[in-house]
């Protein structure tokens, strides 16, 4: 064992001095497959020109890490001048072409021609007066009642209508008697049935040469609303009863003389209030039947109240009816008359 371990020794000597590159062991790095890059750094973005940063700045004043004027035009950062940016190309305007206007229908109104606003009359001593109530389109009725609707426009044509009532004094001055029940020649005349009005009316013409009458139900409720120079009040002439009419709270259960109240729009008193006032229409439960006729039966229309109603029954819409043979103490008349009038043709509002 010895000679053999002696022998290694001299072979080992003999090689190292021989073969000195034998004995060097290299560190081999494996072959893995492909080769993989290390990533390059990133390198830090550029700071925008004029904004405040930190670097080098040839062309800026002060040290390279603080904050200078540089160019272009801002604080510090980074020397590369900014480019100008192209001008935005003008837009063309856009030409919107416009519909052309649809042709507006055209209707046709009443307007009074050759007619004063008030004329008066006389009869054996007592004079009225008779306003001017010039023609308009308005909307009749009321939808929340079923004989008032339903609500329905009508084209008027002017006419005249009474001042006040038809007062006890003009009544006998023309029948040459008095039926109302509460006596005062400026009160309004009452207790009188249609047919009396009638008659009433025919002797007027004869002493008048004119051609009086009583009011339609669209004359009335337009007149009473005010015609052209309506403001939609809900009873003539305001929003409540109390100033413009005698009704239950105020009458202390009498009629009272005739434009003791204030007026309406045209001028015209009592149109709601003190007694209801006959009108030449038949009556009918709803306005869904032909006008002038048109209604079966034979009772006929009063309207606008009496001293001794509720304010419900004293609005521009309500509507009462009775037979024409009958006669109310709070039922009385106004009387109306034809006017001069020219149609016209105008385009729909």
């Amino acid at each position: 064992m010895r000679r053999i371990y002696f022998i290694a020794c001299v072979l080992t000597v003999l090689c190292s001095l021989l073969l000195p590159d034998a004995m060097t062991v290299r560190a081999v790095k494996p072959q893995t497959g492909d080769k993989k890059e290390r990533p390059s750094k990133p390198s830090p973005p550029a700071p925008k020109p004029g904004g405040k940063g930190n670097g080098n700045n040839n062309n800026g004043k002060g040290n390279s890490n603080g904050k200078g004027k540089g160019k272009p035009g801002g604080k510090g950062g980074s020397s590369t001048s900014k480019q100008k940016e192209p001008e935005p190309k003008p837009l063309s305007p856009r030409v919107i072409e416009s519909e052309p206007e649809k042709p507006r229908r055209m209707i046709t109104v009443y307007e009074a021609y050759d007619c004063a606003d008030t004329e008066s009359f006389g009869v054996n001593g007592v004079w009225f007066d008779m306003v001017l109530a010039d023609g308009g389109k308005f909307e009749m009725g009321c939808n929340s009642y079923v004989d008032e609707k339903p609500v329905h426009t009508v084209n008027v044509k002017p006419f005249y209508v009474g001042r006040t009532e038809v007062t006890q004094e003009l009544w006998e001055a023309v029948m040459g008697s008095n039926p109302s029940f509460y006596k005062g020649k400026k009160r309004p005349a009452e207790n009188m049935t249609w047919y009396d009005c009638q008659e009433f009316i025919s002797r007027l013409n004869k002493l008048t040469n004119r051609q009086f009458r009583l009011l339609s139900e669209t004359e009335w409720e337009y007149a009473a609303r005010g015609g052209r120079k309506s403001h939609g009040y809900l009873y003539a002439g305001g929003a409540t009863i109390y100033d413009n009419g005698w009704y239950a709270d105020n009458s202390g259960g009498t009629t009272h003389e005739v434009a003791t109240k204030r007026p309406n729009e045209l001028g015209i008193y009592d149109m709601c209030g003190n007694v209801f006032e006959w009108t030449s229409d038949l009556y009918s439960n709803t306005y869904n039947y032909p006008r002038n006729g048109g209604a079966s039966g034979e009772r006929r229309v009063f309207r606008g109240g009496g001293y001794s109603n509720p304010p419900i029954f004293c609005r521009t819409t309500y509507r009462n009816n009775d037979e024409p043979s009958k006669r109310f103490k709070d039922v009385g008349l106004r009387l109306a008359m034809d006017a001069n009038y020219r149609e016209k043709q105008v385009p729909e509002p």
